[in-house]
Formats: structure tokens, C-alpha cells, sequence
């Protein structure tokens, strides 16, 4: 009994200083992004979006690195407005698992700032989402974020001829739902 408490003291303070090391990375990184050096922005960035995109996680678990960030996302947010635009080619950069987030706090935020001023802010994010999701076979992901935020009428001109086939089995879907809830 002593001996699994033991063993499981030591994963618990292995895990605890893993944790701890990595937060120390992303506040070191979080120093380069936001520093006055822009030479250090971008190596600083590669290795934040490596980091986010390498954490294992659970399905349903926000991964460790965007968690650990969450104190910083005010400052980064003000370093990101304050950059020279362009910085971010693709928002796919990022990984699906950010894709994911940034669709599921859009939806939570839909609601709250959808006027004029939430559409200049959020639907060009939406539209990179879209665009992204139809790009790499995730039309599902794009429509289910489009009804969820009811806007499902900007899928159109995110189906390409080339994927017809594959965009046709999409549309029937949402068809039958459409169906289902009528």
C-alpha cells in the first residue's frame, strides 16, 4: 500500500514538473512574441504552434499549451493587433486541435457579439475556418459550425467542382437533417 502511494507521488511530482517546464517554454516564447526584437517573432511562433500541435490530449480536453496561455492571450492579442498584417498565412498552420477551439469559442461567442460589429470581427475568421475545413475534407466540421452560428447560407462558395462527389454527400446530409427537424 505505502509502496503504490509512493510510485504515485513520484508520477504526480513528474507530471507536476513537466507541467512546470512547459509553462516556462510558453512564457519564454510569449516574452519573444511580445519582445521588441522582431527577428525572434517568428522562430517564437513556429515553436508556439509546434508546441499546441504536438500536446496529446484527450477528444474533449483543451490542450495543455492553450491552457497554459490562457493568462497571456490579452498580450498576445495586443501584440498580434499591433503587428503588421500578414503575419498568419493560413490559419491551418495552427492544427485541427486549434481549428477546433477557435470553432468552439466562436459558437460561444456568436450569441453574445453577433451585430455588425461581431460580423467585421468574427466572420472573417469564420470564412478562413470554412475554407480551411473544405480544404483538407472536413466539410462536416464546416457545416456543423455554420448551423450552429446560422450561417449555413456561406457554405456555397466553399465547394469546389474538383469535390462535388464528396461535397454532394454533405449536402444530402444536411438535407436529411434539415428533414429530421422539420
Amino acid at each position: 500500500m505505502a509502496a503504490s502511494n509512493v510510485s504515485r507521488n513520484l508520477a504526480m511530482k513528474e507530471e507536476f514538473e513537466e507541467d512546470k517546464d512547459l509553462q516556462n517554454e510558453l512564457k519564454l516564447l510569449v516574452d519573444k512574441i511580445t519582445g521588441s526584437d522582431p527577428k525572434l517573432i517568428p522562430p517564437a511562433l513556429e515553436m508556439l504552434k509546434y508546441l499546441i500541435r504536438t500536446s496529446t490530449t484527450s477528444m474533449t480536453s483543451v490542450p495543455k499549451p492553450l491552457k497554459y496561455l490562457a493568462p497571456y492571450y490579452n498580450v498576445l492579442k495586443l501584440t498580434h493587433k499591433n503587428m503588421s498584417k500578414g503575419t498568419m498565412k493560413n490559419i491551418g498552420d495552427w492544427g485541427h486541435e486549434y481549428i477546433r477551439q477557435l470553432e468552439s469559442e466562436i459558437v460561444q461567442q456568436w450569441g453574445l457579439v453577433h451585430c455588425e460589429v461581431g460580423d467585421k470581427i468574427l466572420l472573417p475568421l469564420i470564412n478562413d475556418i470554412i475554407r480551411f475545413n473544405c480544404n483538407h475534407h472536413a466539410e462536416i466540421q464546416a457545416c456543423d459550425l455554420l448551423m450552429e452560428i446560422d450561417q449555413l447560407n456561406l457554405l456555397p462558395q466553399y465547394i469546389a467542382e474538383n469535390t462535388y462527389s464528396r461535397q454532394e454527400w454533405t449536402i444530402n446530409k444536411l438535407l436529411d437533417t434539415k428533414r429530421k427537424c422539420v
